[in-house]
């Protein structure tokens, strides 16, 4: 599988009370923790945590950061950092993640050379040998985002020509970025086509497409509308909406129009880094090992839970059978299932 796009160092203060970030203000923390930040790092070292053979695509700069950054990889698996390109005379991008206890992070973010990120950043021979292409926070990209989408577009229509399954996921724009002005409705139009599983979060779709948060079925329909043949809708804490036109990986019944509704696990949560990307890491393993929809949708939630019992987005990932002994033992009985939405256009 190759796991592409948007990459960062996350530098993240711990925290034992919430302060208030004013002028003027200095707030006490402790020690930091550095951690790959990003798509290729949250979702591609999780399913790497989780089992999966992963390629990873991304760039970084010739600095400390991307030093820093590189050798986190690595420290996960050697040969892990091979796909980066390291850019001469550009910065690595970083977050500074704000994440006091019982309340969601805050991010300060400097896009870095993930602002220069383009189709041909992802060469042919990545693609050739994989099963799966998945690329992550295009809103964070603005190379890839330009010009209505047209990078975008071309990598996934690549990805496709070379026989991929392929999946989407983003971050929530600046509303006062170029991101934040970008007619997503008209990016995604012509990218979803391309794209067999897109699971944005509630916040960011609706902000993207300029369409009410509490609509979950009319969010998902706008999406299949589009093209992709699995959409959802990760709900945070509520958990995850996900409906199925067609089997991305051929023709099973059982991912065939239908729609679940998966409530979330409990767990003590350390925080909230990197959970949304755990939760997509662990549908598409789900998805690619042969689960049903209901059984992925399960799986999702539960490495997301997973995730959140660590302040950082990678610590608290598990093997895929560990993940599946949890289901069973810890979380048995407790799968939270949601009502049945009826999806707009179906």
């Amino acid at each position: 599988m190759l796991v592409a796009g948007h990459a960062c160092l996350d530098i993240i203060p711990a925290m034992d009370h919430a302060g208030a970030l004013e002028p003027g203000v200095l707030v006490e923390v402790g020690a930091a923790r550095l951690a790959g930040g990003g798509a290729v790092s949250n979702t591609g070292l999780a399913l790497h945590r989780l089992g999966a053979s992963v390629r990873l695509a991304a760039k970084v700069g010739d600095d400390a950061f991307g030093s820093l950054l590189r050798g986190l990889y690595e420290n996960e698996g050697p040969g892990l950092s091979e796909g980066l390109i390291v850019s001469q005379g550009e910065t690595t991008s970083y977050s500074v993640v704000i994440s006091p206890p019982g309340r969601d992070r805050t991010f300060l973010h400097a896009p870095g050379c993930n602002a220069t990120f383009r189709s041909s950043d992802v060469p042919n021979g990545l693609l050739e040998g994989c099963a799966w292409m998945h690329l992550g926070y295009p809103t964070l990209m603005t190379a890839l985002f330009a010009d209505g989408g047209a990078e975008l577009e071309s990598l996934f229509r690549r990805a496709k020509e070379h026989g991929l399954g392929t999946s989407l996921d983003t971050s929530l724009p600046d509303p006062e970025s170029a991101a934040g002005r970008a007619d997503w409705r008209a990016i995604l139009g012509r990218v979803l086509p391309f794209v067999d599983v897109f699971l944005p979060s509630r916040d960011e779709i609706a902000s993207m497409l300029r369409m009410g948060e509490s609509d979950l079925p009319a969010l998902v329909g706008a999406l299949h509308g589009m093209g992709c043949k699995v959409a959802g809708i990760k709900c945070g804490a509520e958990g995850l909406v996900v409906s199925s036109h067609r089997d991305p990986l051929g023709d099973r019944p059982e991912w065939t129009d239908r729609c679940v509704s998966q409530g979330t696990f409990p767990v003590a949560v350390a925080g909230t880094t990197g959970a949304g990307d755990a939760t997509f890491a662990g549908f598409l393993f789900g998805l690619l090992s042969g689960q049903t929809l209901e059984q992925s949708a399960a799986s999702a939630c539960a490495v997301g839970a997973c995730c959140c019992e660590q302040p950082d987005a990678l610590s608290g990932i598990l093997s895929w059978q560990s993940v599946q002994n949890r289901l069973e033992s810890v979380w048995a009985g407790r799968e939270h299932p949601g009502p049945a939405y009826e999806i707009a256009g179906e």
